[in-house]
C-alpha cells in the first residue's frame, strides 16, 4: 500500500511580537567579557585542546531547538555519560565536532570538521534500532543561497578511542527528527524551500528513514509556497495517527504564521 503524507488543515495567524525591557545590562566592559565556564565544561574545552593542540572557541546552535554547544548525555549507549561538543579554532571560519567519553577524567577522541561555518541545529537518536544513537547535525553553509547541509553521522567504537563518521548529507531548509510512523525509531521530516535561488522548484517536506547507512524516502508532501521562513516544527501523538504541525512564516512585515497539518498513513 502507497505511503503518504496527507494534507489535513492549515490556518494563517497574525502574531504580536512582545518587547520588553531590561532595568540594567552591564557596563560595556562587563558585556565584552567572555562567559566563565563550570568546572565541568571547562574541563571538557581542556580535554578538546590537549588533543587539538589548538585553542578553541564553543559554537553554539543558531536555532533555539537546536541544543547547545556542549551537550552531555549517554550518546554512544554505554550506560555513562558522554559530551558533544561544537567548537571552531580560533581565527578560522571551519566548525569542528568532538566527541568525549568520561571515565576518570575527560577523554576527547579525534574531532571532525563539519560541512559549514555554523550549526544550525543537532538532534541524537537511534534511527535503526540498532540500540545506538545516530547524529544529525544541520549546517549552516553561507556560499549556498536558501540551502543548508543536513549530514547524518554514526558513533562507533575504534580500536583506541570512539570515532565520528559521516553516513550521508543532503540540503535542507528546516528539519526535525521524530517517530512520524509509530514504528519506535526516529525518521527525519526535512523541509527543502529554494524561493529565492529557485522559485519554481516546489516547496516539499519529505520523509526519510536510516537504511543501511542512508537516508531512504519513505514519502513527501507539497507545502505551502508562500512560506518565507519556518518558526517551527513539531510532531505529536492523537491517539493511533502521529501528525507534524509546521508554522511556516509567510509575512515578516505583517507577522503572519501559516500552519499546516500533517498525517502520516501507511
Amino acid at each position: 500500500m502507497k505511503k503518504q503524507i496527507v494534507y489535513i488543515v492549515s490556518v494563517i495567524a497574525s502574531v504580536t511580537l512582545l518587547v520588553f525591557s531590561v532595568s540594567h545590562l552591564g557596563t560595556v566592559s562587563e558585556l565584552m567579557l567572555p562567559p566563565e565556564t563550570s568546572g565541568e565544561y571547562s574541563e571538557i574545552i581542556k580535554a578538546i585542546e590537549k588533543k587539538t593542540g589548538e585553542n578553541i572557541v564553543l559554537k553554539t546552535p543558531q536555532s533555539l531547538r537546536g541544543g547547545s554547544s556542549v551537550n552531555i548525555d549517554d550518546f554512544n549507549s554505554d550506560g555513562t555519560e558522554d559530551a558533544l561538543v561544537f567548537y571552531s579554532v580560533k581565527g578560522s571560519s571551519k566548525v569542528y565536532i568532538a566527541f568525549l567519553t568520561h571515565g576518570d577524567r575527560w577523554m576527547c577522541s579525534e574531532p571532525i570538521e563539519g560541512e559549514g561555518s555554523g550549526v544550525v541545529k543537532f538532534d541524537c537518536e537511534d534511527m535503526d534500532l540498532d540500540g545506538k544513537k545516530e547524529l544529525t547535525v544541520g549546517w549552516s553553509v553561507p556560499d549556498i543561497k536558501d540551502t543548508n547541509s543536513l549530514s547524518v553521522y554514526s558513533l562507533h567504537k575504534g580500536d583506541y578511542e570512539y570515532q565520528i563518521e559521516k553516513l550521508t548529507s543532503l540540503p535542507f531548509t528546516d528539519y526535525i527528527a521524530a517517530d512520524v510512523t509509530g514504528r519506535g525509531k526516529c525518521e527525519l521530516f526535512v523541509i527543502s524551500n529554494r524561493y529565492i535561488t529557485a522559485p519554481k522548484e516546489a516547496v516539499k517536506g519529505t520523509l526519510y528513514e536510516l537504511a543501511e547507512n542512508n537516508l531512504s524516502e519513505i514519502c513527501t508532501s507539497a507545502l505551502n509556497e508562500k512560506a518565507r521562513g519556518y518558526s517551527a516544527i513539531r510532531c505529536d501523538s492523537i491517539k493511533d495517527s502521529h501528525i507534524i504541525y509546521i508554522d511556516s512564516i509567510i509575512s515578516q512585515k505583517q507577522n503572519k504564521i501559516f500552519t499546516q497539518a500533517l498525517i502520516y498513513k501507511s
